[in-house]
């Protein structure tokens, strides 16, 4: 059976996957779906390397400020759900673990990439912490010379 058939067969199972009944179409986690979706019909054909599609969402979601924890643990229910689904729903041992495969490396390729911009972003924000502290020790100092300033002032007037 090819990989593309595979792929079609799962497919079938994105509403449970997802759990729609619950979350509706924009269901957290859908782009850790997609991208298991992509890989499995892709298999064998290519060398999968990295999943720009998927590096995309997640990034997008971080960006509209979504908590790093929060996408992980959707992608973790998703990934949870499809094995489910999965083993209930393919009854040959290879097509199942093909899957389980996939969706193992698709989940870890996701929670690199998360840790990897969350990583970044904590980079940033001490960066620029250190530039507000420096900002600050400036205008104390700034302020602290103007006082002796005034204060020469003061006494060069009486």
């Amino acid at each position: 059976m090819s990989q593309a058939t595979l792929a079609h067969r799962l497919e079938v199972l994105r509403d449970e996957a997802l759990n729609t009944a619950e979350f509706g179409e924009d269901a957290p986690g859908a782009e850790i779906f997609d991208a298991v979706i992509n890989r499995l019909a892709a298999m064998g054909d290519t060398d999968p390397g990295l999943d720009m599609s998927l590096h995309d969402a997640l990034s997008r979601r971080l960006a509209w400020g979504e908590n790093p924890s929060t996408v992980i643990v959707d992608g973790d229910m998703v990934s949870k759900r499809l094995v489910a689904a999965a083993q209930r729903s393919f009854t040959d041992p290879d097509e199942a673990t093909k899957i389980v495969a996939t969706i193992t490396d698709v989940a870890c390729a996701a929670s690199r990439h998360i840790a990897r911009l969350a990583v970044q972003g904590a980079s940033k924000e001490r960066a620029q912490q250190r530039r507000e502290l420096m900002v600050q020790r400036q205008l104390a100092s700034a302020l602290e010379q103007q006082r002796e300033l005034i204060e020469q002032l003061r006494q060069q007037g009486k």
